[in-house]
């Protein structure tokens, strides 16, 4: 047997009530590859790698130089000769003709992985990484004698062995980055559950404090530099704690920015205008500007988050929509391990709602949306998943449930809703329908395709007549 007929399949032993670990699985398939692969075929690959080591790891480095991505891993020297002891060992070990050096190397990408996962490092630029390496040591093996067969051999024997090095280690990267983003989440949630208000206020306060402290200096015309913001208490909040807490909020942007001009820009002005005895309007107008807008924006980032409350709609008191992509992902795979009975995705748009705000106003568009989410939610079960979707639209996750289930609640729901007033002010009472689009799940691991089809099926029902329910 060659290497390109190698067996991937694990011993025996390696079998454990038909669930195979992973490193044994790949030491096991790593092992075949090396038995499999004709020993002057190793010889040449071992020869070759020893005597081009060195080339090709200051070809790697030059290549992640040049990827801004990676490069500030190894900008300094020390870290630099680090990584490029590290690289040479590994790859004079990694194509060793030892086949009991392979639980060592098993090890060695394990440790990899670990430390790329602590650094987060771009596992992208990992990938890339290999395939330069590969390409570069093939191209070095032309100079070998080696015939076609044996050539096309030592192609698959460099690929495989790269492969499954690469395929350890980010198998390590990606499992401790799972955890992290885990533990992450956990501490955003928990962050999430201290009092708002509270730290809204102080906020508020750190940063008008900042700026009277910044005009107090200024009518007693010092000469030592003002403070800067980004060192101040609020400075140093948003740079620290606001990031985790209220990670892509575009206010955080909009801040961070606002803070920048004024410690680059306003500052040296109003110190400037103050040296030369000039007069400093025009400077404080600005910063007072600048500081209106971290001001408002805030406000608005506290607001957006204040009353959502571990994920919940501030006005219908649902499950958030940002939720629905973990509670599907979850669903998804507790259907296909455990092969539970499968479950159903609601979408529900109230028909003509715009009509009801034009008319009645946003109020009691609110008044509506309210009710709406009180007889979705009091229609279905408590194990059952209600979130809002958007304005006026609703998804509902229904567990454990075929066609028959679902469409059988969908139509308890449009009825209830469709008999149903809702009072407004002033003695007013409106009614509102609902269109549905039913999809269950089909085996399908990509929750997108599952929600596609419920949206086009609600498509569908809007196409029709609306008021309707209909089954993708």
């Amino acid at each position: 047997m060659d290497v390109l007929q190698w067996d991937a399949r694990p011993p025996a032993a390696a079998m454990d009530g038909g669930a195979v670990n992973d490193e044994t699985r790949l030491a096991a398939e790593w092992r075949a590859v090396i038995e499999g692969t004709p020993a002057q075929v190793r010889r040449a690959v071992s020869v070759q790698v020893q005597g081009q080591a060195a080339s090709l790891v200051e070809r790697y480095l030059d290549y992640i130089d040049r990827d801004p991505a990676t490069a500030v891993f190894i900008a300094e020297a020390p870290p630099r000769e680090n990584t490029s002891q590290r690289l040479h060992g590994w790859l004079v070990g990694l194509f060793s003709e030892d086949v009991a050096a392979v639980d060592e190397h098993i090890q060695a990408q394990r440790d990899i992985g670990e430390v790329l996962a602590r650094m987060n490092y771009p596992i992208r630029s990992v990938m890339r990484g290999g395939r330069r390496l590969k390409a570069w040591i093939l191209a070095g093996l032309e100079q070998h004698a080696l015939d076609t067969r044996a050539m096309l051999t030592a192609a698959a024997y460099v690929s495989n062995v790269i492969d499954m090095s690469l395929e350890l280690r980010s198998s390590v990267y990606l499992r401790d980055v799972t955890a992290q983003t885990r533990i992450d989440e956990a501490y955003r949630m928990h962050a999430l559950g201290q009092n708002l208000a509270m730290e809204r206020e102080r906020q508020r306060a750190a940063l008008m404090e900042w700026g009277h402290g910044v005009l107090a200096e200024l009518h007693r015309a010092p000469e030592a530099p003002l403070p800067p913001l980004r060192q101040s208490e609020f400075g140093l909040w948003l740079r620290h704690k606001a990031s985790p807490l209220f990670e892509g909020d575009q206010s955080l942007a909009v801040m961070a920015s606002a803070v920048e001009r004024i410690d680059d820009e306003v500052l040296p002005q109003l110190e400037a205008a103050v040296r030369e005895g000039g007069a400093t309007g025009a400077p404080v107008g600005r910063l007072r500007h600048e500081l209106d807008t971290i001001k408002f924006n805030l406000a608005e980032l506290f607001e957006r988050h204040i009353e959502v409350e571990h994920g919940r709609d501030p006005l219908t008191r649902l499950l958030s929509r940002r939720f629905l992509p973990s509670v599907l992902t979850r669903e998804i795979a507790m259907q296909r391990r455990h092969g539970q009975a499968s479950f159903a995705m609601l979408l529900i748009d109230l028909d003509h709602f715009k009509q009801i705000n034009d008319r009645h106003g946003h109020d009691a568009g609110d008044l509506v949306l309210q009710q709406a989410a009180t007889t979705i939610s009091g229609h279905v079960r408590p194990s059952d998943f209600v979130f809002r979707y958007g304005g006026e639209e609703f998804a509902v996750l229904l567990v454990e449930s075929d066609a028959s289930v679902a469409l059988r609640v969908a139509e308890k729901v449009r009825e209830r809703l469709a008999d149903t007033d809702v009072a407004l002010a002033g003695g007013q009472a409106v009614r509102v329908t609902a269109s549905m689009g039913v999809a269950v799940f089909d085996g399908l691991a990509d929750y997108q395709v599952l929600l596609k089809r419920a949206d086009e099926a609600l498509y569908r029902a809007k196409s029709e007549g609306r008021n309707r329910v209909v089954l993708a």
